[in-house]
């Protein structure tokens, strides 16, 4: 129980921003890295791409009436927390990589952008798993559990996520040590597993643009003016003209009968 909190970031924050000098000593340690540039330049490149869509998708949802939903109450939240994800799991690895960085490189900007990282993937699986709830309970009005998701007791619900991330992120050594030093991990599988964490938070904004209509329509009415839209027909102002349009050779077709 000591060793986890010597190990934690709370530790670090009370210890005048030092991590802990028995467990993250680099005073003997001249170990060199492997430079990976291209890997480098992959992650930042695609780590800015996630957070511009992202970032748009999430102000469409917030300047919209789409937040009197709690779904997307909660997709907010699992937003805030991929967007945050990203800069550990792209931008920040994709600098390290560049750079061929280690630990004793960098230990103060590691140390918090992996507990930060490691806090903020814990919490969104957390969201995830009430997201589905969610929208279960959606699809079938007879849940009982569905009176958890209305009115603000969805800030109540998605409140308990920093309790659940800060006590993972305290108390997560549930393995021994010496079980753990006995396994290895091939470069090529912690590189799938470094890809895999990024496009698991963020695909979904692409997911966003892609499936969701509502979304999609916002993004392109932050991104393009109401004239352009006029001028190439898309958008909010398309599909609108394509209701009229129906609606009057509706109405046109029922006269004629």
């Amino acid at each position: 129980m000591e060793n986890d909190f010597n190990c934690s970031l709370s530790y670090f924050i009370f210890n005048s921003f030092k991590p802990h000098e028995f467990y993250y000593n680099c005073t003997s340690n001249d170990n060199v890295g492997e430079i990976q540039k291209p890997l480098g330049i992959y992650f930042i490149s695609s780590g800015l791409f996630i957070l511009i869509l992202y970032t748009l998708c999430l102000i469409a949802m917030a300047k919209s009436d789409l937040m009197r939903s709690s779904c997307y109450k909660i997709m907010m939240l699992l937003g805030i927390l991929d967007i945050i994800c990203t800069f550990t799991n792209s931008l920040a690895t994709g600098f390290l990589g560049y750079e061929g960085a280690t630990f004793c490189s960098y230990p103060r900007f590691i140390f918090v952008m992996g507990s930060i990282g490691c806090g903020c993937w814990i919490g969104s699986c957390l969201i995830c798993v009430i997201l589905g709830i969610n929208r279960c309970c959606d699809m079938n009005p007879n849940l009982k559990i569905r009176f958890i998701f209305q009115g603000s007791r969805t800030y109540i619900v998605i409140g308990v996520r920093p309790i659940h991330s800060n006590l993972l992120g305290q108390f997560r050594r549930f393995f021994h040590k010496c079980l753990y030093s006995t396994n290895f991990s091939p470069a090529l599988l912690i590189l799938i597993g470094q890809l895999a964490w990024q496009w698991s938070s963020g695909s979904v904004c692409v997911v966003y643009l892609i499936i969701n209509r509502t979304i999609r329509k916002r993004v392109i009415n932050l991104l393009i003016s109401e004239g352009i839209q006029k001028r190439i027909h898309i958008g909010t102002l398309q599909s609108s003209s394509l209701n009229a349009a129906r609606s009057r050779s509706g109405a046109t077709l029922a006269w004629q009968i």
